[in-house]
């Protein structure tokens, strides 16, 4: 099967489906590239080194008592195991490639299972070396908590959450982030799990002492993990909707390899993960506006209207929509970005609790 070969859908469903090659990737002075099996790898690294090497680049090659930079990964398929493939170094102009199950780029770590666990795991760390570097000042008494929250957020939310925004998280995993969340949180407060269970004290309460003000200069309580997550995941998801067609980011946010998938559920995707962060969003609006309220946002000199279960339905549309639906999908409503906006920085909160005291004082004053 050639799995390298993707097959995006397109909006318009009349035009039917496309397809986008996608066998490589490049970043900076750093490429990535795909094959089918190992002597496609075996031909194709010595044409990939030979190209590098006519244009002055030169690929890192292992020789005797001197390891390889550059490193191949196997990433065996449903039905076969890791330990029967043929792992040995791939011979390349008077060098090799050696073959590894774990390579990290960018801080990521890329396991050949494709599974975060280890990447977890590894951030799980890095943040907690990052914590208790700042220790004394995320624990000192006459450090403000909002100061305390904006360093928190600053470094050691941004050395556990660095790439998230295209994550597939399990559960289980996500769990564990907030699980660490958690113990961060009460360590700036200096209250063990002991006294919450005394005092009956919430982690969305300990959560609450903390407030950071963001870019455009709203401030809120510090949020969970899942609501960062949310935040980053959506944020990116929008960038790519916008962008064109043609894009490759673009090609893959709805494309899927046409082998067939073995039996059982399909392993996370970002779609997945997507779709999630979606409902969230959606549910904060069902529960922080009635039906038939609308949104107000301010376009230019301009306060503009938006329906809050109407926009809260439309991000729930993951799909094209059918012949005869009206409304909008996902994408469609992150062509706006001043309404995207309101979405994933959730800056349609606080309103809710406006309205309903303005409602209680009209109230009052009716009855004096």
């Amino acid at each position: 099967k050639h799995d390298h070969v993707i097959h995006g859908r397109r909006y318009d469903v009349k035009r039917g489906v496309e397809s986008v090659e996608a066998g490589e990737s490049l970043y900076a002075d750093d490429a990535c590239f795909a094959f089918v099996g190992r002597s496609q790898l075996c031909s194709g690294a010595v044409v990939i080194d030979r190209h590098f090497t006519a244009f002055g680049l030169q690929v890192h090659r292992g020789r005797a008592g001197k390891k390889s930079k550059t490193e191949c990964m196997y990433f065996p398929p449903a039905d076969k195991r890791y330990e029967d493939a043929d792992t040995s170094n791939v011979p390349v102009d008077g060098g090799y490639y050696t073959f590894c199950k774990r390579f990290r780029y960018l801080g990521s770590i890329i396991a050949v299972d494709l599974k975060a666990d280890d990447d977890i795991a590894t951030r799980i760390r890095a943040a907690t070396h990052a914590f208790n570097m700042m220790r004394k000042v995320l624990r000192g008494r006459t450090v403000a908590s909002s100061r305390k929250a904006s360093i928190y957020k600053a470094i050691v939310c941004s050395v556990l959450l660095y790439g998230s925004e295209c994550w597939a998280m399990r559960q289980d995993l996500l769990d564990k982030l907030e699980k660490f969340h958690n113990q961060c949180v009460r360590s700036m407060c200096r209250v063990t799990l002991r006294d919450q269970w005394i005092y009956h004290t919430r982690n969305r309460d300990l959560r609450k002492r903390f407030t950071t003000t963001n870019t455009r200069g709203v401030t809120k309580p510090l949020g969970s993990i899942q609501d960062m997550l949310t935040e980053r995941n959506l944020r990116w998801a929008g960038h790519v909707a916008r962008m064109p067609k043609e894009r490759l980011p673009r090609a893959l946010l709805t494309g899927w390899v046409e082998s067939p998938r073995p039996k059982g559920r399909p392993e996370q995707t970002f779609a997945h993960g997507l779709k999630r962060s979606l409902t969230v969003r959606a549910k904060q609006l069902e529960k922080e506006y009635l039906p038939g309220e609308s949104i107000a946002y301010k376009e230019g000199n301009e306060v503009q209207h938006v329906d809050a279960h109407k926009l809260a339905k439309s991000l729930r549309r993951t799909t094209t929509l059918r012949r005869g639906d009206s409304g909008k999908t996902w994408s469609q409503v992150a062509q706006d970005r001043r309404i995207w906006r309101l979405v994933v920085y959730k800056e349609f909160q606080g309103d809710a609790q406006e309205r309903i005291e303005a409602q209680q004082g009209a109230q009052g004053g009716a009855q004096i």
